[in-house]
């Protein structure tokens, strides 16, 4: 079963996102904040990590950074806000410096998360 981490700060999303992501038969951890979102990437593996782009403490591109130099290419990253949208704010140029594997822009629909969660993961 592949394991994903979600790191957002909304504990509503994050309910919403870790029951869709469950039902579709993942094993999901949810965490709040950037800081504990690091210590759980140091110290353990996931295939993919969701990470919300402005989260209290590490940021999401900071924990996408750090991620990819303590796993390398070995896990997927998919960047989530609602505050980038398209290419307003450099979203896609920090995504990109990141080397995150997708970006999905909030509002979404949880149907849309999933689809994009099975496509990075069968890759």
């Amino acid at each position: 079963m592949k394991k994903i981490l979600i790191v957002e700060d909304n504990e509503q999303i994050a309910k919403l996102e870790q029951l869709s992501l469950s039902q579709a038969g993942f094993h999901v951890e949810v965490v709040k904040d950037g800081n504990k979102a690091q210590e759980r990437i140091q110290r353990e593996s996931f295939d993919l990590l969701i990470l919300d782009v402005m989260i209290p403490g590490v940021t999401g591109f900071e924990l996408a950074l750090i991620a990819r130099q303590s796993m390398g290419f070995k896990v997927r990253i998919m960047m989530v806000s609602g505050i980038l949208n398209g290419n307003e704010h450099g979203s896609t140029s920090s995504s990109s410096r990141c080397d995150a594997d997708a970006f999905l822009f909030k509002p979404f629909q949880m149907k849309d998360l999933v689809s994009k969660v099975k496509e990075l993961l069968t890759e």
